[in-house]
């Protein structure tokens, strides 16, 4: 989708120094540095794991975006900055970065991104023309890198201008953006997806003797319904997986409300994430790893699970036509 920007700023947050380095002006936005900048907004859009949120009532930088006009950009930006500074100075474990503010219309919405590009460490060369040879080629390491616009940042906060909703990214070691920011923030969809399979894990692994193949229909199930709609129907899931174990699938709602999600569907932004559900690893006790596609896991025709007298399990692969040994 395409992108109007209005805006867009950077300050320097380098804790090495005293104070920010505020910018007096916007940044000249042309055709590589858009680029860079669309791919770290449009991550906000479609990251997994950003978690949607909104600020608090008594929320200091939701009563600094609500005084933000077109024309206050700029000292709305500088504000934004000191307030990142400070926070930095007193909790000294969050890294020095450059603070990018961007104002956008994107399909007839207005945002305000705010994305903190930490630095990193990188050589380059040098031409040294003062060691007594005339020029010499030496390696230096720059300390203020950007990430690229193929890597991912791990702050930034993207907010609706006219409802004041967030969408929050917070990679960080520190997960300090909800307390900067005075935010309540809820489940991204990687953690909605990650307490769907906990839960259903940990029901199976109870109720199944052998869980190999409720796991492998469980898997497959949410990949195909990713592949075709972009979505997890929870309770559709469920009951494809379990049929008509009833116990089985009270116990898995029991389990994901305990877990605090109620939600009935998972909307996926990144239809990539079904990749993951469409292999299936066995791991034994004795240290064998077994990685099969998910369909195979429940067919005999390949695979096949005997349980033994002495309560051990045996597994039998068919139908191979080639080891290939790596």
């Amino acid at each position: 989708m395409s992108i109007m920007y209005h805006g867009a700023i950077i300050h320097v947050l380098d804790l090495s120094v005293e104070q920010p380095v505020i910018s007096k002006g916007n940044l000249d936005i042309y055709d590589e540095n858009e680029k860079f900048i669309t791919r770290h907004v449009m991550n906000l859009f479609e990251n997994n794991y950003v978690s949607p949120a909104q600020f608090k009532e008594e929320s200091q930088m939701l009563d600094l975006i609500v005084d933000y006009e077109d024309d206050k950009f700029l000292e709305t930006s500088k504000r934004l900055a000191t307030r990142f500074y400070n926070y930095m100075s007193r909790n000294g474990n969050i890294p020095s970065g450059d603070l990018l503010v961007v104002q956008f219309i994107k399909e007839e919405v207005k945002y305000m991104a705010i994305l903190k590009l930490n630095y990193k460490e990188e050589f380059s060369h040098y031409i040294n023309p003062n060691n007594g040879l005339g020029g010499v080629t030496e390696l230096i390491k720059h300390k203020a890198i950007f990430p690229s616009s193929r890597q991912s940042i791990t702050e930034a906060v993207l907010v609706d201008l006219d409802t004041r909703q967030l969408r929050v990214l917070d990679k960080s070691k520190e997960q300090y953006l909800s307390d900067l920011f005075e935010i309540d923030m809820f489940l991204s969809i990687k953690e909605q997806i990650q307490v769907v399979e906990e839960a259903t894990f940990e029901v199976i692994e109870e109720n199944f003797e052998n869980p190999t193949e409720a796991l492998s229909t469980f898997k497959q199930n949410v990949a195909e319904s990713i592949f075709q709609s972009s979505e997890i129907p929870i309770k559709q899931i469920i009951e494809d997986t379990f049929g008509n174990y009833d116990k089985v699938k009270e116990e898995c709602a029991s389990r994901m409300a305990d877990y605090g999600f109620h939600e009935d569907n998972i909307i996926i932004n990144n239809s990539r994430d079904a990749k993951k559900y469409t292999s299936h690893k066995i791991k034994t006790n004795t240290g064998i790893e077994i990685k099969l596609p998910t369909e195979m896991a429940k067919d005999e025709n390949f695979i096949e699970f005997i349980t033994n007298p002495d309560g051990t399990i045996s597994i039998i692969l068919k139908n191979i036509g080639q080891i290939l040994s790596r």
